[in-house]
């Protein structure tokens, strides 16, 4: 093998320069000999720096290894190398390279393509088909009806050990706008399984809650979003993830990660945490379906007991017009061929008909409302009437209303009428709430997926924990001079014009009311 002396010139070098690739010569012992411009840009090092010195010092790996591989390398065959730039950054090469001959002095030549975007996109690949598969398992044991709150044990580990971090938690968010600590990871013992906690708006948490979208903080002690005392700081998290646990018509908790070094979560962790989230918000809604209908099949008696009254008193209303009917009918039917029947009489018949005919419509009305008379609507316009009719008694109680709407018309198909009933229904109800004044604030969301939402939300104490839950059920309601009829018939309103009305406590205080329904183009 020979030697390039001082002044000597690689064969070609002209050529050499010229070529389109990054190229590194190296002799038989290891040594670069030669670097094009090309090689220099892609290793950060100057060829000063290259030449003479074993081309392994900048591999990510021991020099004679690295001989072997290439060695071993040819037109039709290439090895991927770990390289180490200058600045120390690691990136990943394929190298292809010729067989030393006599012809070339015994000089290899080594072409390198820069593979590292595509080995990074292969790995997040990789990453992202298990965890699709982590969320596939964890769905299946959704359906094989396990334990709701194993079920939430095996959702925090499963993000927690795949994103490789030290902490995670799921709260689920309770009737009274706190939160409970139901699973965690990594946390004091005393947190887990129970602990309530307060969920405030400059906390991650309490502010997922609010706005229902994910929240990602890189420091959390530098933070100005988040000034208040958390748990978290408390426990060193430097940075976070905190996704929502929703259903579609109102939010179930919050699912999170914490890491005690600093880590910027990337989008794809945003999703797979997400889709663990959706996966627990699923378990939960059918959770709390199953609980309802139990509760509704221990009230049933109760229920049946009640209709029995209502059905004896509608009877009792309606025999005794009856009674009437038939007992001045019996009187003048001697004589009704030769005088015919008494005016007077015929009035009172007349009006008894009619009261029952007053009493068996109100029933009906109720049971069997009549089906909307849907057009065209711009749902603003519904709701600046709905506050044109309220405008007077928000300002004797010292409301202030108000009315934020995105720029552009919104369309629905509805009923005037019937929509205006139902949001003056919930309009009506919040300002009941606040006596003694507060705000009132609806807010008119852009559509997004084929659906628009109106949020009416005050400042007042809150749903009742007890009554939440059964807030639409019919002849429920906490006011002294209530009959229980408002919100059922608004929620029969809302899924009749195919859309969802449901109600919640916001941590901030106050009570929100939902209303979905699908809008026009």
């Amino acid at each position: 093998m020979s030697e390039m002396l001082p002044g000597e010139q690689f064969p070609y070098e002209e050529l050499f320069e010229s070529i389109a690739e990054s190229l590194v010569v190296m002799d038989r012992t290891g040594l670069v000999v030669l670097v094009n411009r090309r090689a220099e840009s892609l290793l950060g090092h100057s060829r000063d720096d290259l030449v003479g010195k074993p081309f392994g010092a900048i591999v990510n790996a021991q020099p004679g290894d690295t001989q072997t591989a290439l060695l071993a390398t040819g037109p039709e065959h290439s090895v991927e190398l770990v390289l180490v730039r200058a600045d120390g950054q690691f990136f990943t090469v394929e190298v292809i390279a010729g067989q030393p001959d006599e012809e070339r002095q015994g000089f290899i030549v080594l072409v390198l393509h820069d593979v590292t975007k595509r080995k990074d996109e292969e790995a997040a690949l990789l990453a992202r088909s298990h965890q699709q598969s982590l969320v596939a398992e964890l769905g299946r044991l959704a359906l094989t009806g396990i334990d709701l709150d194993q079920l939430m044990t095996e959702a925090v580990n499963v993000i927690v050990t795949d994103l490789e971090v030290e902490f995670g938690n799921l709260l689920e968010l309770l009737p009274d706008g706190r939160a409970i600590f139901r699973a965690g990871v990594g946390w004091r013992e005393d947190l887990v399984g129970g602990t309530t906690l307060e969920l405030r708006a400059g906390t991650p948490a309490g502010q997922v809650v609010v706005d229902q979208v994910p929240i990602l903080v890189e420091i959390l002690s530098t933070d100005e979003r988040f000034s208040e005392l958390s748990v978290a700081r408390e426990h060193g998290v430097v940075s976070s993830l905190t996704v929502p646990i929703h259903s579609p018509t109102r939010p179930l908790g919050v699912l999170a990660v914490h890491s005690a070094r600093h880590r910027s979560f990337l989008p794809s962790d945003v999703h797979f945490v997400q889709a663990v989230a959706n996966v627990v918000a699923t378990t939960m809604e059918r959770h709390r379906h199953e609980e309802r209908l139990r509760e509704r099949q221990l009230v049933r008696a109760e229920q049946m007991a009640a209709i029995g009254q209502v059905a004896t008193g509608v009877a009792h209303e309606i025999r005794n017009p009856l009674t009437s009917i038939k007992g001045l009918v019996q009187v003048n039917l001697r004589e009704a061929d030769a005088r015919g029947l008494p005016a007077e009489d015929l009035r009172v018949i007349e009006n008894e008909v009619r009261r029952m005919e007053r009493t068996l419509l109100t029933l009906l009305d109720f049971a069997r409302p009549p089906r909307p008379d849907r057009q065209r609507l711009d749902i603003a316009v519904v709701i600046d009437r709905v506050y044109t009719l309220v405008a007077g008694r928000a300002r004797k109680q010292g409301i202030t209303l108000r009315f934020q709407r995105p720029a552009g018309l919104i369309w629905v198909s509805g009923d005037r009428d019937q929509l205006q009933q139902l949001l003056l229904n919930l309009v009506l109800n919040s300002m009941d709430a606040m006596p003694d004044g507060g705000t009132l604030e609806i807010e008119l969301r852009t559509p997004r997926d084929g659906l628009v939402e109106m949020l009416v939300h005050d400042t007042g104490p809150g749903i009742a924990a007890e009554i939440l839950p059964k807030v639409f059920e019919t002849f429920v309601s906490s006011k002294e001079t209530g009959i229980g009829i408002g919100l059922p018939v608004s929620r029969r309103i809302a899924e009749d014009h195919g859309g969802t009305l449901a109600a919640y406590n916001l941590p901030t205080g106050g009570a929100c009311f939902a209303l979905r329904m699908p809008a026009l183009d």
